[in-house]
């Protein structure tokens, strides 16, 4: 059995349209407990594809309400802020359909839920708690998420716990290509079906 993660999603305001304050907003997704508080698991750490185009890249793939991947901007010799949406936005799509390709994925509850939702590009912060950290999450037809996305937020939490960069309760804020940020934390370990 694999251990799951339960989290809480909080979003801030800096420059959008709409805002809400820290810990106004708990984001559920697929498993709803009674403290709205979501249920997640890592899946799959340092998988390594071929992506054409890219070369062998190293993604962890994990679940926050949906599958997701996860890859550094290392990976496509670029960083995340000095580069045009566009280029972000073929190299998720690009490792996408190579995952989609060369990978299975499962679900504990229905094989309906078995699919790769979208590819985030992250900005290889991980170890460092004390900044935020930024990724673009790239779903559907080469969409730009323009927030941190919350079910990708919390399968990156997921990810981070599962490798020992933060531990229970610890908050960290991500932050988006267009600098909205979203703060989350694991704040238990649970056992769920084979998770």
């Amino acid at each position: 059995m694999r251990n799951c993660i339960l989290s809480h999603v909080g979003m801030l305001c800096k420059s959008s349209l709409f805002c809400f304050q820290p810990g106004s907003f708990s984001y559920s997704l697929h498993f709803v407990l009674p403290t709205q508080h979501v249920h997640f698991a890592p899946l799959h750490s340092d998988v390594r594809v071929v992506v054409p185009g890219y070369g062998h890249v190293t993604v962890d793939i994990a679940y926050g309400g949906s599958f997701f991947a996860f890859v550094p901007d290392s990976q496509y010799n670029f960083r995340l802020g000095e580069v045009a949406p566009d280029v972000i936005r073929s190299a998720a799509a690009a490792t996408t359909d190579a995952l989609e390709k060369q990978l299975t994925l499962s679900h504990p509850d229905s094989d309906d839920l078995a699919f790769l939702f979208a590819t985030v590009i992250k900005d290889g912060q991980d170890e460092r708690t004390d900044i935020p950290s930024s990724h673009t999450c790239v779903f559907a037809e080469k969409q730009l998420d323009r927030s941190p996305c919350g079910s990708g937020t919390t399968a990156r939490v997921a990810l981070l716990y599962h490798k020992g960069h933060v531990k229970l309760n610890q908050t960290r804020t991500f932050r988006s290509y267009v600098k909205s940020e979203f703060q989350a934390k694991a704040v238990q370990e649970v056992t769920y079906g084979g998770w």
